[in-house]
């Protein structure tokens, strides 16, 4: 799998990439990911 966190709807504005797990501090608003590659379950959560 390969997962990428994008600053923008283009793959060119990758922040961050892994071929596992991404966790970043997010704040409120619109994010953009991409994930490639295999079976994989997508979870977004909000915490405190």
């Amino acid at each position: 799998m390969d997962l990428h966190r994008l600053t923008g709807p283009s793959a060119s504005m990758c922040a961050a990439r892994d071929d596992r797990q991404l966790v970043a501090d997010l704040p409120a608003g619109t994010h953009y990911f991409a994930v490639r590659e295999g079976e994989y379950i997508f979870v977004v959560f909000r915490a405190g």
